[in-house]
């Protein structure tokens, strides 16, 4: 996995009421001539954050919704360009080579660098007794990475959702283990000595609250797991397990569906559909048997149609899963084969008790809208799905709550509850 070298580069400064210090990060980020633009998204401003950061020749857009994640995720969509660095506003020292360090760590399979700075009234003690410890431990990947919380960076956005971030102070954090749950390499460059507009210990109080909890949130999502689908066609995983699919890609998971049937509506509306996640791919059946297991991965669920004996070799979908189970079972990969429920004239067959369902839950929006889509092969219907007004509404979770509780109520053809929770 390569990426294009980070030739043009567009900065992204979150800030609230940072008057004081703007102008002076923008003139040194606009002084690196690989910095394409630098955007200024000012977070709900009661100063003159905005009129300065305009006079200092950055471009500012607006996000009034309170939260660090919300302001970086208006940021990184309005850049015109996939390498982003993301900069603090309240930097008060800075070194004129901070770019060009960040771009001297890109290298095979790196999608994020991250920035090791030097403060001398700051030595982070938040970072070293909380943060740095409680990654090593869930996230084992990342524990080589010294500076974990540090809010410099350099990233390729089209390697992950960034508009899935989490809303927060952890917005930073999310960032980078997204970035491990795809797959993507985590470096590190040391950037220099550097000084931030000092804040009160209510400030760091609130902070190192928010981050634990996303920690732990994030670690009980499973993201660092993998789901492969093994399936006829894209219908398979629309009428039988999208909530769970969508559900892993939210937090960052990444999943590969293998179809006997790649082409046609069905297929085409499932990948427009998911196209907002970058850690889902379509594949061809034909190409199960050359799954990469992700490096780190706790453990993987491989989701495949139901058969009734496994000794069925004719069947390749059955071939096919229990060859991928196999090849993780030859690294010591966990691999759980699970199944999905059986279909009989469109319905669900009420004595086969599945594995995996259609969940209940924020994701259910998004399923029904791609059921009716699939189900009445209406034009209307599938613009509504693949559009970024009604289902990316919805991944967000800006949906009507009424809407949410109608949905909450539906239940999926009255499919036993599962085996298995995803």
């Amino acid at each position: 996995m390569n990426l294009a070298p980070p030739n043009t580069i567009s900065v992204v400064i979150p800030a609230l009421n940072e008057q004081e210090t703007i102008r002076g990060v923008i003139s040194m980020a606009r002084r690196c001539p690989s910095v394409d633009e630098v955007l200024v998204v000012n977070n709900g401003s009661t100063d003159d954050t905005a009129g300065v950061a305009a006079a200092a020749g950055a471009r500012v857009v607006d996000e009034d919704r309170p939260g660090q994640g919300r302001a970086l995720n208006t940021g990184y969509r309005a850049a015109r360009n996939d390498w982003i660095i993301k900069l603090d506003a309240d930097l008060t020292t800075l070194s004129p080579s901070l770019v060009q360090r960040l771009q001297s760590g890109v290298g095979p399979d790196v999608g994020l660098v991250k920035g090791l700075w030097h403060d001398a009234i700051d030595n982070m003690p938040m970072t070293r007794l909380m943060v740095r410890p409680a990654i090593a431990i869930m996230f084992p990947r990342l524990s080589h990475i010294r500076a974990v919380n540090s809010g410099i960076f350099l990233f390729n956005r089209s390697c992950i959702a960034t508009g899935e971030l989490t809303s927060g102070y952890g917005a930073d954090l999310d960032v980078m283990l997204r970035m491990n749950s795809a797959g993507w390499k985590t470096a590190e460059v040391d950037i220099g000595e550097i000084s931030h507009h000092p804040r009160d210990l209510q400030h760091y109080n609130k902070m190192a609250e928010t981050l634990l909890r996303f920690l732990i949130e994030r670690h009980e999502q499973a993201a660092q797991d993998s789901i492969v689908v093994v399936a006829d066609s894209a219908e398979d995983i629309v009428t039988c397990c999208l909530g769970t699919v969508i559900r892993k890609l939210r937090c960052g998971g990444r999943v590969a569906a293998y179809f006997r049937q790649c082409t046609g509506y069905g297929a085409e509306l499932l990948q427009e559909a998911l196209d907002p996640f970058p850690t889902f791919s379509l594949l061809p059946l034909s190409r199960a048997n050359r799954f990469n297991v992700l490096p780190g991965s706790r453990k993987t669920t491989i989701i495949t149609s139901h058969f009734h004996h496994v000794a069925d070799s004719g069947n390749p979908l059955v071939r096919a899963a229990l060859l991928i189970q196999e090849g993780y079972r030859q690294r010591n990969e966990n691999a759980t084969l699970l199944m999905m429920p059986v279909r009989k004239n469109g319905r669900v067959a009420t004595e086969f008790r599945p594995d995996v369902r259609v969940d209940v839950g924020p994701e259910l929006e998004m399923v029904k809208l791609t059921q009716d889509a699939l189900c009445t092969e209406s034009r209307y219907a599938a613009e509504r799905v693949t559009g970024n007004r009604d289902v990316r509404r919805a991944w967000r979770g800006q949906f009507n709550p009424e809407t949410v509780e109608a949905f909450q109520a539906y239940d999926h053809q009255d499919i036993s509850p599962p085996l298995v929770t995803l």
